[in-house]
């Protein structure tokens, strides 16, 4: 009776970015490992374990690409298994938004490859066209009322036109940069990828 193929991870010191990712996945197949997955953060690789494969010649491509092989170990039963096939990640989200986020950068903190697809905008609700474009508008309201409501002997304030334009332009600006900081640079910092629409469509919304 043929025994099943495991689900295991090695720890792997001396990665060091996605190169090393590379090298260690393509050392790891080389040596008989399947669906090999390489994370320089957690500085695991994950793959199954045909019988065929020695662990001893595992650990010695390892070596042989120029990385520190460690303790390995068999994922626990709840792990996502990867079916038989070339089946691209372990875990999908759909949308990306805080939430979407915060699901993705569980997922590979624990160890999973992880996307999201996003028909909408990178960010979701709130940075787009919710909390914070509203926010910005409300706050620059209050600032010319207050400019035009001086409570305080001896002072004196003053209101003139509103330019729209400039005002609107202001809060893109903020928009734009909060979603790169808060959303768009966490998915390089986390080794995750994003399929949202082209930056056209974003900006149109």
């Amino acid at each position: 009776m043929t025994a099943t193929p495991r689900r295991v991870t090695l720890e792997v010191v001396g990665m060091t970015c996605t190169d090393c990712e590379h090298h260690v996945t393509a050392a790891l197949q080389q040596a008989g490992a399947e669906q090999v997955s390489a994370d320089f953060r957690r500085g695991v690789a994950r793959f199954t374990w045909p019988e065929s494969a020695g662990e001893a010649g595992l650990r010695a491509a390892v070596t042989r690409a120029g990385y520190t092989p460690g303790r390995l170990r068999a994922e626990s039963p709840g792990a996502p298994m990867t079916p038989a096939g070339d089946a691209d990640y372990d875990l999908l989200v759909l949308g990306a938004g805080s939430a979407a986020f915060a699901a993705a950068i569980r997922g590979r903190d624990a160890g999973y490859r992880v996307a999201l697809a996003e028909a909408g905008t990178l960010g979701g609700t709130c940075v787009n066209v919710g909390c914070v474009p509203s926010k910005a508008l409300l706050a620059a309201g209050a600032a010319y009322w207050a400019a035009g409501h001086q409570r305080f002997a001896g002072i004196t304030t003053a209101t003139g036109p509103v330019d729209l334009a400039a005002l609107v332009a202001q809060k893109d600006e903020l928009v734009a940069a909060l979603r790169q900081e808060k959303y768009a640079d966490l998915v390089g910092a986390y080794g995750f990828e994003a399929t949202p629409p082209s930056p056209a469509r974003a900006a149109s919304r």
